[in-house]
C-alpha cells in the first residue's frame, strides 16, 4: 500500500520527528510503501532521502504568491495520478477547503 504523508515541511518539531521515525521503521511494515510530499523543509529532504524512501518537493509555496500555489497543486496532481494512495492531510495552500483525513483514500 502506497501512503502519501503530505506537509508544509517548515517547522522541525513533533510532526518531523513522526515522518522520519515512519521512515525509518519501515521495515515493520513491509505491505507499507512510505512516500512524503513537502513544500519546504530541507533538513527533512535530507533525513528522508538517506531513509531511502520516496520523496517529493512540492516547491515553497506562499499564499501571497499565487503561482507558488498553483505549481505546488500541479505538482501534488502529478503525484497523486501515479496510483491510489492514503493521504494524512494535505496543507491549506494546496488545496483551500480540503481536508483529507488519515487513512482516506486519494486519487
Amino acid at each position: 500500500m502506497r501512503v502519501l504523508h503530505i506537509g508544509a515541511g517548515s517547522l522541525y518539531g513533533g510532526i518531523a520527528t513522526l515522518l522520519f521515525t515512519l521512515a525509518r521503521y519501515r521495515h515493520l511494515c513491509p505491505d507499507m510503501t512510505p512516500e512524503f510530499a513537502l513544500c519546504f523543509g530541507r533538513r527533512r529532504k535530507t533525513e528522508l532521502i538517506g531513509e531511502g524512501v520516496g520523496f517529493h518537493h512540492l516547491g515553497a509555496v506562499r499564499i501571497r504568491y499565487p503561482v507558488s500555489v498553483w505549481r505546488a497543486r500541479r505538482r501534488l496532481r502529478e503525484i497523486l495520478a501515479g496510483g491510489p494512495v492514503w493521504c494524512r492531510r494535505v496543507p491549506r495552500e494546496l488545496g483551500p477547503g480540503r481536508l483529507w483525513p488519515y487513512g482516506s483514500a486519494c486519487g
